[in-house]
């Protein structure tokens, strides 16, 4: 299988949710729509992982 451009992955997941094999989750993550397709779209996506491995104010006070 070849993915090229834009339509690669959405053309694999319509095929297969025609079929029965995608399931639709609900998730507050903006990782999960992120394109990594530019120097400035990597760029992106390593700032959202850095903000993701600092301990959050309530973990930083040792409240978990």
């Amino acid at each position: 299988m070849h993915l090229s451009s834009d339509t690669g992955a959405a053309t694999v997941v319509r095929n297969r949710r025609s079929s029965g094999a995608v399931l639709d989750l609900p998730l507050d993550d903006m990782g999960i729509v992120m394109d990594v397709d530019t120097m400035e779209d990597l760029a992106n996506a390593e700032a959202l992982l850095r903000a993701r491995s600092q301990p959050n104010e309530r973990e930083a006070n040792g409240n978990y």
